[in-house]
């Protein structure tokens, strides 16, 4: 269940992003990454801060992150299709994850919980529960309960929804969709800090290991329509607990050598996404406003004059490159492209 606590926050923040600006926030595990390795690593390991000082500049980076994207990025894009708004996020989240790359490598940390690490039997028979864990639940719970209050009784939560159906309905009745926006940028990417914080003492610290947070919290975000937030909880929750279980009792199967398993619990979000984009028939959910506008298509004239030169120029460049690194990088790049 601690575990799936953080899923559950993580996924909310994707949620509360989608509602507020219909970007599925592809970034979110980057941003959480960041938030985990400024505050385990710069602050509370190198500078000897106290954690919830450290916690909090944290959580206030990831906000800042989230906060920035919308105002440097996606407002910029606001008249783009979903799609292309989207996979700008998928940019954002390069930039974020190969930075720490860069800074971190590929290390991985063992962090110490700052919350209670006791043991409880609540069920007696020697069954024993990291307080940490329970901890987690409740942060989770409460939290989802504070926002989904929030977003139906509140004047900035009927925005958020007004802003979802039409954002030009929305202006006209004073709410300005960009500051929704950003509001709700800031907010589930704190969220998403959050959960890479209170996380990293679970799965440690690692740049890949939270970034893969992305993929759970997608899953947990899709089985409630990136719409309910209490359903977004409980998602989360049950999938920190199958991929736990998973791990668990795997090995215990005596299945043959031949048959690997090991990684099946790392699969489970992939095929939660699978059954339920196959579900649903589509691939993100839809807002009423994001009709408006479908991808634009181009001309589809090839321009000689513009492309030869630049292909001599990088092939010229890129030949250049001694570094393994630097060619791995080339590599990569021009693979993903």
């Amino acid at each position: 269940v601690g575990l799936g606590a953080a899923y559950s926050l993580s996924a909310i923040g994707m949620v509360v992003i989608y509602r507020g600006s219909g970007v599925v926030n592809f970034a979110q595990g980057a941003i959480a990454s960041a938030a985990a390795f400024v505050t385990w690593r710069e602050l509370y390991e190198h500078k000897g801060w106290p954690f919830l000082a450290a916690f909090a500049v944290g959580v206030l980076l990831a906000a800042g992150i989230g906060v920035v994207t919308q105002v440097v990025v996606m407002q910029v894009l606001r008249r783009a299709s979903a799609l292309a708004r989207t996979v700008a996020t998928l940019g954002v989240f390069v930039m974020v994850q190969s930075y720490l790359g860069q800074v971190y490598g590929n290390d991985l940390w063992l962090v110490l919980t700052p919350l209670p690490d006791g043991r409880v039997e609540p069920f007696g028979g020697g069954i024993g529960i990291p307080q940490d864990r329970l901890w987690l639940t409740a942060i989770a719970v409460l939290l989802t309960a504070a926002l989904w209050a929030m977003y139906r009784c509140t004047n900035f939560g009927r925005a958020t929804t007004a802003v979802a159906e039409s954002q030009d309905v929305a202006s006209s009745l004073g709410w300005s969709p960009n500051f929704i926006a950003a509001v709700n940028w800031g907010l589930g990417c704190a969220l998403g800090g959050m959960a890479g914080i209170l996380i990293s003492p679970i799965i440690g610290l690692n740049v890949g290991a939270l970034t893969n947070l992305l993929l759970a919290s997608l899953a947990a975000a899709l089985v409630a329509g990136f719409r309910s937030l209490p359903i977004t909880l409980a998602a989360g929750m049950g999938l920190g607990v199958l991929r736990s279980e998973l791990t668990r009792f795997l090995p215990e199967l005596g299945l043959p050598e031949q048959v690997d398993l090991a990684g099946l619990a790392d699969t489970v979000p992939l095929l939660i996404i699978i059954v339920m984009l196959a579900i649903s028939g589509r691939a993100l959910p839809v807002r009423g406003f994001l009709h408006e506008r479908l991808p634009s298509i181009g001309t589809g004239r090839i321009r000689p004059g513009v492309i030869v030169p630049v292909a001599i120029v990088l092939t010229v460049l890129i030949l250049q490159i001694n570094s393994p690194a630097w060619q791995g990088a080339v590599i990569s790049t021009m693979g993903l492209a």
